[in-house]
């Protein structure tokens, strides 16, 4: 399947956004946490963090596809469900949700423990940039924002052609 084949070339793409991302956050936030990790697709991001001696044992990823979740490389627990509809008992140190909130609605509140904090995301391009970062602020509305995070990737020659694409990351606090 094309998508597929697609899907998992971004793989390095998005490691190379973790690695800039850890040089402006430290992701040692996450070390040992309760983590829910919403639309999580192979798990890459806990990847990341393990390959960084982050403790992610005590993660849970949930995506729709079954098929993605056991294509994880990294000792997490995973649900297969659908995020917007989710229905878990108790509550999380912090939430994870890269590239997708444009996909559902999620409340975060119903699962974020009292001082917990979420890291989310969304990819842009200079045309959106000011839109995508209006809608992800307005997804965490309810969170005191602490640290916004804007990852531009270096145009390439052979990039000109095709919509270059960044990401905004926005670390949110529940007090």
């Amino acid at each position: 399947m094309f998508f597929e084949s697609v899907y998992k070339s971004w793989k390095p793409k998005q490691f190379a956004k973790y690695e800039h991302l850890s040089k402006q956050l430290d992701l040692k936030i996450f070390d040992g946490k309760k983590v829910l990790d919403i639309a999580s697709g192979p798990c890459w991001f806990e990847e990341f963090l393990a390959k960084q001696k982050i403790d992610v044992s005590n993660f849970l990823c949930v995506d729709k596809s079954e098929k993605h979740l056991k294509e994880k490389n990294v000792a997490v627990k995973i649900l297969a469900a659908d995020a917007s509809s989710l229905s878990l008992p108790g509550k999380f140190d912090a939430i994870v949700a890269l590239d997708c909130l444009h996909l559902f609605d999620f409340d975060f509140r119903k699962y974020l423990k009292k001082n917990s904090f979420v890291l989310a995301s969304l990819f842009f391009n200079k045309q959106n940039i000011e839109e995508r970062r209006n809608f992800l602020k307005q997804k965490l509305k309810w969170l005191k924002i602490k640290k916004e995070i804007v990852i531009q990737e270096e145009p390439t020659y052979e990039k000109r052609l095709s919509v270059s694409e960044s990401e905004i990351f926005i670390l949110a606090k529940l007090s």
